[in-house]
């Protein structure tokens, strides 16, 4: 199950997006126009990558109505996105299960009606949080029954008119990315959860695409991902084109794009994806884009590699490398991929170099541990990796 945890790690992210729309709708109908306004905006700041502005608008709103949930569940949605994006540090990780631990219980003191179809769908939202905060702690078990409890009232929102479009996009969600996962996994989530579907799932984010006002985005960006995984290449692509128009300063977009390109092999299209970005975000002056450097390297450096330029995706995964510093699972994958590269070009001598570097990065991945080992005895051949 740790495999799982560190394989999916992007996973998070996709969802941070989604429930951020999604949840928009419960302040709309219970919140003053001048809390709404000050939600908007900071969703706003969430999807441009400005989370300082982001957090200090979340901080007023649960300062102004602490007893709400919806302040702490932002607060907990910017600590985790601002900690993907940047890198995880000590004191943003526990901010991030302060923040989930008081939206849970704010959700479940304000599920006062079975009968309001936001405040039961709202409460499903909190505890998927609240399931995603228990697996960064290791509490598998209870992370699932965590996520049951959530999927359990997303199923019922799917029967409300009101929630119907939005609850079907979380739903998919699970649906969609859990039948993608180890065999291992799937088997415990339709044990404690519910059975994993992928064209179920698909059915339900293409249904929130045309139907949901509030889930819009989120259902987009994941069905790029889904159907770049299906090989529907060319339907990724709009989807991830249509994103970047809308949001050009989120360049997680950006990524997403670049790694269709790779998986569909049009090589020179990613390339010319990648150095652009990567020159943006270089005179990007937000603090907060700096830790993506490193995500825009590593692609540049899968790149050269298909191309066989392995000068140039030694220098890439080097700066990666560099650059991944509060990244230690990035960080260590640049290393092992240099390992690989000097494996292709016979140098297996540094390659074993690099493995050793590998074992001395505490970034709890099994699976790279395992490649370290693998390819220290039987060099690296060209094989597909993560």
């Amino acid at each position: 199950m740790k495999f799982f945890v560190k394989k999916y790690a992007f996973f998070p992210f996709a969802l941070i997006l989604l429930l951020l729309m999604s949840v928009k709708l419960f302040g709309v109908t219970k919140l003053s126009p001048e809390i709404t306004e000050q939600i908007h905006s900071g969703i706003n700041q969430f999807y441009d990558l400005n989370f300082e502005k982001a957090e200090g608008i979340f901080t007023q709103i649960s300062s102004t109505i602490s007893n709400h949930p919806i302040g702490y569940v932002y607060l907990a949605l910017t600590s985790i996105g601002s900690s993907l994006i940047k890198g995880p540090t000590e004191e943003n990780t526990l901010r991030f299960h302060a923040y989930t631990d008081l939206a849970v219980k704010c959700a479940l003191r304000s599920k006062s009606s079975e009968k309001a179809p936001w405040n039961l769908y709202y409460s499903g939202v909190a505890f998927i949080l609240k399931s995603y905060s228990e697996s960064k702690q290791q509490n598998y078990i209870d992370s699932l029954r965590w996520l049951k409890r959530g999927v359990s009232l997303i199923n019922r929102s799917c029967k409300n008119n009101k929630t119907s479009a939005d609850a079907k996009m979380l739903l998919g969600a699970y649906q969609y990315f859990t039948s993608r996962m180890p065999w291992y996994f799937r088997f415990f989530a339709s044990l404690l959860v519910e059975p994993a579907n992928q064209n179920v799932g698909i059915e339900n984010l293409e249904y929130a695409v045309s139907r949901s006002k509030f889930g819009k985005i989120e259902s987009e960006m994941l069905l790029s991902i889904a159907y770049s995984w299906n090989n529907q290449y060319y339907t990724a692509l709009d989807f991830a084109d249509k994103l970047l128009i809308e949001h050009p300063e989120n360049y997680c977009f950006g990524l997403l794009k670049q790694e269709i390109f790779l998986r569909q092999r049009k090589y020179n299209n990613a390339l010319n994806c990648a150095t652009n970005q990567l020159l943006r975000i270089e005179y990007d002056k937000r603090r907060e884009i700096n830790g993506l450097a490193a995500n825009q390297y590593y692609i540049l450096g899968l790149i050269y590699t298909k191309t066989k330029n392995y000068d140039e995706a030694l220098r890439n995964f080097a700066f990666a490398f560099s650059f991944a510093e509060n990244k230690p699972c990035l960080k260590a994958w640049a290393i092992l991929r240099q390992g690989t590269v000097y494996d292709l070009k016979k140098q297996h001598s540094r390659a074993r170099d690099c493995y050793e570097v590998v074992k001395t990065i505490h970034h709890e991945s099994d699976l790279l541990d395992a490649y370290g080992q693998k390819f220290a005895s039987i060099p690296y051949r060209g094989e597909s990796l993560e």
